[in-house]
């Protein structure tokens, strides 16, 4: 839309709208889901720094679940995008265009209601209530991890390097969404109105610019996050590693790896032999070591004839 409406950069066919309502729709799904991941990372963070020992079996899949419930929450909320975005609307010297918002001067009492709200809708949904729920739930974290570890026996073992990681991970991802993302969304909650009156050219170029440096600080928050998780988190490293260790890994390295693992056990013999049991070698160690004895003097008497035939 911006590209289109500021800079005449038509990426798309002009009555196209499918392609508007459903690329509206993912787009806005996406950055819901991206907002809520961290508190629902933040959420399972805390279940895990206030228990006093780990279960990870009964909890096996509540982050899945809880996943695809927001999800669905999610596209519920959106849905609207996929049955109303995109008008009709004309522009300079007479040019019918398909707009790809909510216009609020269309005839469809939808189009009006949608094009007031949706915006703040968003400023809640996505900006306000997030992070809100992830502050709260990343100062409770750090409380139980960080300032007073003593009912937590998983983190008494933890090493105090990387509690203290954890911590700056969890402090910058939400410093960064305050910084990044709530400015952003509420510059489009407040000023942004493709549709509004311009004085001059210069004057909505201008305002079209600042629209694309908002968009870019979200973009670079949610490219951030990865490098928050990648750089704090042992545990997300090692996932990374092993998906792309399954996905480009050659199959005859794979047999190479097993070979080798079969032949170090070949090397070693003793591994493969059974083990005898504490009260049947108690037993039996008299025996044993009459049969050694047998055996120690049956070489002595061989080593003996031989270097004897030698001389």
């Amino acid at each position: 839309m911006m590209l289109s409406q500021g800079y005449d950069i038509h990426l798309r066919s002009q009555f196209d709208f499918a392609w508007c309502r459903i690329n509206a729709f993912v787009a806005q799904w996406i950055r819901g889901m991206a907002s809520w991941i961290l508190v629902i990372v933040a959420f399972d963070r805390f279940q895990q720094s206030k228990t006093i020992r780990r279960t990870p079996t009964k909890n096996k899949h509540t982050v899945l679940y809880t996943i695809i419930i927001t999800g669905l929450i999610l596209l519920l909320l959106n849905l609207h995008y996929l049955l109303f975005t995109g008008n009709k609307v004309v522009l300079s010297e007479n040019t019918t265009f398909l707009a790809c918002i909510f216009d609020k001067y269309s005839e469809n009492n939808f189009q009006k209601f949608f094009a007031s709200t949706s915006t703040w809708q968003e400023l809640v949904t996505y900006i306000i209530l997030p992070c809100i729920l992830a502050l709260i739930l990343n100062i409770f974290i750090i409380q139980n991890s960080f300032l007073s570890p003593i009912n937590n026996e998983y983190l008494k073992s933890r090493s105090k390097s990387r509690t203290r990681r954890v911590t700056t991970m969890l402090l910058a991802s939400n410093i960064g969404f305050l910084a990044l993302v709530a400015p952003a969304q509420i510059f489009y909650a407040l000023s942004f109105d493709p549709q509004r009156g311009m004085q001059s050219y210069d004057e909505y170029k201008s305002f079209i610019i600042q629209g694309n440096i908002y968009q870019c600080l979200i973009n670079t928050y949610y490219a951030a996050s990865f490098v928050f998780c990648f750089a704090s988190s042992s545990v997300f490293r090692c996932e990374i590693s092993k998906l792309l260790s399954k996905h480009y890994k050659p199959k005859h390295s794979l047999g190479s790896g097993t070979g080798e693992i079969y032949s170090s056990h070949e090397n070693r013999p003793f591994i493969n032999q059974p083990r005898i049991s504490g009260f049947h070698r108690s037993n039996s160690s008299q025996n044993d070591d009459y049969l050694y004895g047998r055996k120690s003097l049956k070489r002595a008497t061989e080593s003996t004839i031989e270097t004897d035939g030698f001389t």
